[in-house]
C-alpha cells in the first residue's frame, strides 16, 4: 500500500484508539494561512475556487479545486490570499506531546487526491467546525465522533484513490496553463497539443481528473491572478484584464463579478 494511504490509515487507527481528542480547530478559511513550525497534521479541502501557491515544508504546490490533501505544519506552512469566492476547508490536529507522531518533524507527510464523496466529505467538515463553534468545550464522545466521521470519510477517499499522481499530461497541461493564461488567444487546442492528446480526448480526461473542464480552470486562473494584481498594483482594470487574457475589458469585468460576486471596481473598494 502507498505509504500515503498507511498514514491516514495510521491517523484513524490512532484517533479510534485515543482516550481524548487532541486540540483541534476546524471551519471554512476566507483569509491567507499562515503557519510557523508547529506540530499540526491538517486536512485541507479545496472545494471551489483557489488559494494560489501553497508553501509546505519548503514545497511549492497549487490544490485544485475538489482536491483533498493531508499535510503537517512541522515546517511550517503558508498560502497567498484566496479569490474572494474560494470554499477552504481544514481540520488541523495538535500532535504537541504526542509520541506516535514525532517522526513528523523529520519526515513531513504531504499528498493530495481529487475526491469523489464531495457532499459526504463537506457535510462532515462542517460537523465537526460547527460542534466546536457552538462549544468551547463540546463532549468528547460527541467530538470524538465527528472528527472520526471527518478523517474516516478521508481515509476512503485516499484508499480508494491509492494517491494516483495527476497524468502526466494533465501535469504538462497545468503548468502551460499557468504559464500562458496571460495569451487572449490560448484555446482548448493549443493546451491538448502541448499535453500530447487530442483536443477532445484531453477535455474528457482533464474533466474526469479535475471535477472542472479545462477552460473553466483557465477562466478561474486569471480571475485568481487578476485579484492579485488588483490588491498588489495600481493597474487599471483595463491593464489588468489584457495581463491575465481578456480580450474586452466588459467581457472581463463580467466574468470577474460572475467569479467572486462583485465587479473589479467594487471589489478594489474592499
Amino acid at each position: 500500500m502507498d505509504k500515503k494511504c498507511v498514514f491516514i490509515d495510521r491517523i484513524c487507527s490512532w484517533l479510534n484508539t485515543c482516550e481524548k481528542i487532541p486540540p483541534i480547530y476546524s471551519q471554512q478559511s476566507r483569509t491567507r494561512s499562515y503557519n510557523t513550525s508547529a506540530p499540526l497534521i491538517v486536512l485541507g479541502y479545496q472545494a471551489k475556487g483557489s488559494f494560489g501557491k501553497w508553501n509546505t515544508a519548503n514545497k511549492e504546490f497549487e490544490l485544485a479545486q475538489n482536491q483533498l490533501m493531508i499535510t503537517c505544519c512541522h515546517r511550517g506552512s503558508s498560502s497567498q490570499t484566496p479569490a474572494p469566492n474560494s470554499q477552504y476547508w481544514y481540520a488541523a490536529i495538535n500532535m504537541e506531546n504526542i509520541a506516535a507522531f514525532d517522526d513528523l518533524w523529520e519526515r513531513p507527510i504531504h499528498a493530495m487526491i481529487p475526491v469523489v464523496q464531495k457532499t459526504k466529505l463537506l457535510s462532515a467538515y462542517i460537523k465537526v467546525s460547527q460542534l466546536l463553534a457552538l462549544n468551547s468545550k463540546p463532549s468528547q464522545l460527541f467530538l470524538k465522533a465527528a472528527v472520526l466521521e471527518l478523517f474516516g470519510t478521508a481515509c476512503e477517499e485516499f484508499n480508494q484513490n491509492k494517491i494516483k499522481p495527476l497524468p502526466h499530461a494533465i501535469e504538462k497541461a497545468i503548468y502551460y496553463m499557468s504559464s500562458h493564461y496571460h495569451d487572449s488567444d490560448l484555446c482548448l487546442k493549443d493546451i491538448a497539443d502541448k499535453a500530447g492528446l487530442s483536443s477532445h480526448h484531453f477535455g474528457r480526461t482533464f474533466s474526469k481528473t479535475m471535477n472542472i473542464s479545462a477552460m473553466h480552470y483557465l477562466r478561474e486562473m486569471r480571475i485568481h491572478q487578476s485579484c492579485q494584481l488588483l490588491e498588489s498594483t495600481a493597474l487599471r482594470i483595463s491593464e489588468i484584464s489584457d495581463s491575465v487574457g481578456f480580450k474586452d475589458p466588459l467581457h472581463f469585468s463580467r466574468v470577474f463579478k460572475d467569479q467572486t460576486g462583485k465587479s473589479p471596481s467594487k471589489y478594489l473598494e474592499n
